[in-house]
């Protein structure tokens, strides 16, 4: 039997490797590679003179075996998230995707290996113009020498440009920049030095701890631990206050410290550059996923209250969110920046923005009474370290106690009247006598609740309820939750609606009915669901969707496409003339979206929202893009947008062409070419 082999050559070197985002990302890579190799060192030095990047680790070395994994490309032996042991330590490996050495062309195209695993010591360079000139990379042949060694460890030189080692000299200039280089782990027994001949040199000792910094200006520390589901709060070093709550993000450990400070004007120049973000100056703690420093500023935000007035805000905090996790969901933008939109993204979304809503409130609320108690805002050092021995117990008879049905709640929208009271299970005083919980005190998002009820919610959001004993009743108990109202979504693939493309806010999902629809829009979610996400061709099968979709429609009922506007492209013509048919104040023009809406199970409000504020014109010209081929314009949420106008644009068609009455269809007016380019162009 005849066969063929698959061969590659080596620009499929120069193409991956011109994938690595930024130099930053690519140096935090190769401090990985010495983090999973047990490495408690790491010192980084980079050379204008020598014009070189040197990584050196006192890791485990490399063997043979290893050496031959490293330039077996997209293969690895790690697996994200798992775990392994290093003496006395545990680590989360932090590479898998078998691409890591391909960081080192970032800085310049001649690299040098020298390692040693105790044992052994091998050296070996590569050369990136050769490498990627040959026609089968297999043929491309590496040196190894071999002698005895004996200290263990990895060095890397590279040989860099100069432009890129000028740019990463500047940008390592700066404090904010530098100091995220040598914290990027949490980690106490792995430390990152860094030496640039421009007079920079430090080392992860040189971050200071949150809690020993500017004491005198602390106004609390906070921690919590998804395994006690206690959030804290301390004051002079005592705990004051303890909240429960409970993660919705499963498999997954979450703990948070944090300094909230009251500064003084300037004394911000005082806390390390660590805590500043790069985009606007602001403090903020930082977020780390499996112990490795996490560059989103927006996934714990201070700042998600600044809107509100001050006195329910307290922004100015630093400290650390550690996120722990070996889902398989839990997949990252190829920068490293995001978090894909998985299920794992929403419920950490959502733990993180509700602990951020409870610690904010709280501390606000927790500072007002303690200025009411001494007339003074009294700062010191906050954590527990600093704490004044006492020799009382404060509240030793207190037995008051709040129970609520459950941590946290979700409900679907619309809500007429939610009475926020009916979550609470059973109250008692100081006293232990049972109080009605009508009679508690509550707080939505930091405002009083004067009545009984909420008002209507119509739109999804999130509420933040604070319960409390109230006068004359006494007891020092509370308890906070958080009420999440959301839209009932379905996918109209008859799929599972949080993995689809195409879904619609209603309980029960209409299903397409014309077959070659049906199965392009399942092939485009199964593409999507792949980690590659494969944007090239969903782009192009969108478009599609929009074009099939109005085609069978047009068969049917030719009317609806009657006036003929040349200067439009033809699929956007197409869309136009169908929302303009749908969405004209013609009385027989709505009779047909009534019964569109009844068929779809949307109310008919919603429906014609929808289809009058979505961006079609915009969407299907980005899918036009993408089958052009211009898909370096295409993200994860263009593809979105793109995809939900695609989606109704396949409802709304599908529902005229197989439920409504065709009667009712011709005896509509057609749109006007008025009215068919006035949706293209508006939308």
């Amino acid at each position: 039997m005849n066969s063929a082999n698959i061969n590659v050559g080596g620009e499929i070197v120069r193409e991956l490797s011109e994938k690595v985002p930024t130099h930053i990302f690519a140096l935090n890579e190769l401090i990985k590679n010495a983090y999973d190799a047990c490495a408690s060192h790491v010192t980084i030095t980079i050379s204008t003179s020598k014009s070189s990047v040197t990584v050196s680790d006192d890791g485990e070395g490399m063997s043979r075996t290893d050496i031959d994994t490293l330039f077996h490309l997209a293969k690895s032996t790690k697996t994200y998230g798992t775990t392994r042991t290093c003496g006395a330590t545990t680590r989360y490996i932090q590479g898998s995707k078998g691409l890591g050495f391909l960081s080192v062309f970032k800085f310049g195209r001649h690299v040098k290996w020298q390692t040693c695993n105790g044992k052994t010591e091998l050296k070996f360079s590569v050369n990136y113009n050769d490498v990627t000139s040959v026609e089968k990379i297999t043929d491309y042949n590496i040196p190894i020498k071999e002698q005895k060694g004996a200290a263990r460890g990895t060095t890397i030189e590279i040989k860099a440009d100069p432009k890129d080692l000028s740019f990463l000299v500047e940008y390592l200039s700066d404090g904010k920049n530098n100091q995220k280089v040598i914290g990027a782990f949490l980690d106490e027994n792995f430390t990152i030095n860094l030496k640039v001949d421009n007079g920079v040199n430090i080392s992860t000792s040189d971050i200071a701890k949150p809690e020993n910094i500017l004491k005198d200006r602390q106004s609390f520390y906070v921690k919590y631990d998804s395994k006690s589901e206690k959030l804290e709060f301390y004051h002079l070093g005592k705990v004051i206050k303890t909240l429960n709550y409970k993660c919705v993000t499963e498999k997954t450990l979450v703990s948070l410290s944090v300094i909230i400070f009251n500064l003084a004007p300037n004394s911000k120049l005082k806390i390390p550059k660590y805590f500043w973000r790069e985009s606007d100056d602001q403090l903020s703690p930082l977020v780390f996923i499996n112990d490795n420093l996490f560059h989103n500023e927006r996934l714990f935000d201070p700042g998600i209250f600044r809107s509100r007035r001050t006195s329910d805000s307290m922004p100015q905090m630093i400290g650390y969110v550690k996120i722990q996790s070996s889902r398989k969901d839990l997949e990252f933008s190829a920068d490293r920046t995001r978090i894909l939109e998985t299920d794992f993204k929403r419920a950490i979304d959502s733990d993180l923005k509700s602990l951020n809503e409870l610690i904010q409130p709280t501390a606000a609320k927790l500072r007002r009474e303690a200025k009411e108690d001494s007339k003074k805002d009294e700062l010191g050092p906050a954590h527990p370290d600093f704490a004044t021995p006492s020799t009382t117990n404060e509240n030793p008879t207190d037995k008051s106690e709040i129970t609520l049905k459950e941590p946290n709640f979700k409900y679907p929208i619309p809500q007429k009247k939610f009475n926020a009271r009916q979550l609470v299970k059973n109250a008692c005083d100081a006293h232990g006598n049972s109080i009605d919980r009508n009679n508690l005190g509550v707080e939505v998002n930091g405002e009083e609740l004067s009545d009984p009820n909420l008002d209507s919610i119509t739109e999804s959001c999130r509420k933040t309820l604070y319960f409390y004993i109230r006068k004359p009743n006494k007891g020092s108990a509370s308890r906070f939750c958080t009420v999440e109202f959301y839209q009932p979504m379905s996918s109209i693939t008859g799929g599972e609606v949080e993995l689809s493309l195409f879904s619609v806010p209603q309980n029960s999902g209409y299903k397409i009915s014309h077959p070659t629809i049906s199965r392009i829009l399942n092939q485009i979610d199964c593409a999507h669901r792949s980690p590659d996400r494969y944007y090239e061709i969903i782009a192009p099968a969108l478009r599609t969707v929009f074009e099939i979709s109005c085609k069978a429609l047009e068969y049917k009922y030719p009317i609806i496409f009657k006036n003929k506007i040349p200067k439009l492209d033809k699929v956007l013509w197409r869309v136009a003339c169908l929302l303009a048919f749908v969405l004209s104040d013609v009385n027989a023009n709505r009779k047909i979206l009534t019964e569109i809406s009844k068929v779809v199970k949307l109310d008919y409000s919603t429906l014609q929202n929808i289809l009058k504020t979505q961006s079609f014109t915009k969407a299907v010209k980005g899918a036009h893009l993408g089958a052009h081929g211009s898909t370096e314009y295409l993200t994860e949420e263009t593809i979105r947008t793109i995809a939900s106008a695609a989606g109704y644009i396949a409802l709304t068609a599908d529902a005229i062409e197989h439920h409504v009455s065709g009667a009712l269809i011709n005896n509509a007016n057609p749109p006007t070419a008025e009215e068919i380019q006035y949706q293209a162009e508006t939308r």
